[in-house]
């Protein structure tokens, strides 16, 4: 029985990869006119890398970007720390309301399930130095407004 061809030579494959790593395989595909599910099949069957790449602002310095990431980390600490909170509500009112109706509960799962949710969102909630109770000092909401303006001013500034 003969030997079956390869259908791409090792030349083609590697600048598939080389540009796979770069730019994903829709634009591996196009450049070596590979189809795409080849290309992907190889990216999983042999772990290739892929380079994320991030469009960056050149007006924006190296701290304009390092703040507006905080900002923007502090901000999603809050709402996931919110919304965290809201489902533990949801949890806790659906554990109750299974035990009015004796319902069978796995107790154990539901309490531990509960109690991660709310461990999270009280952790959160302390980075992101709103923690206690609803009592925020004047200088912690101080810090975060002017932490806020920092970089709405830097945003207004880079956009003209």
């Amino acid at each position: 029985m003969p030997a079956m061809a390869k259908p791409h030579d090792d030349g083609a494959r590697r600048q598939a990869w080389q540009v796979y790593e770069a730019r994903g395989a829709k634009a591996a595909s196009q450049v070596t006119g590979i189809a795409v599910r080849t290309i992907q099949r190889w990216a999983q069957a042999e772990g290739w890398p892929r380079t994320l790449t991030v469009a960056q602002d050149p007006t924006k310095t190296a701290e304009d970007r390092r703040q507006a990431a905080i900002v923007g980390w502090h901000t999603r600490r809050q709402h996931m720390a919110d919304q965290l909170g809201h489902v533990g509500a949801q949890l806790l009112e659906a554990i109750q309301r299974d035990l009015a109706e004796r319902k069978r509960l796995n107790l154990r799962d539901a309490g531990i399930l509960l109690g991660i949710m709310l461990d999270k969102a009280e952790q959160l909630t302390e980075r992101t130095g709103w923690a206690g109770d609803g009592d925020v000092s004047a200088e912690q909401s101080i810090d975060g407004i002017n932490r806020v303006l920092d970089v709405i001013e830097a945003r207004a500034a880079g956009d003209g």
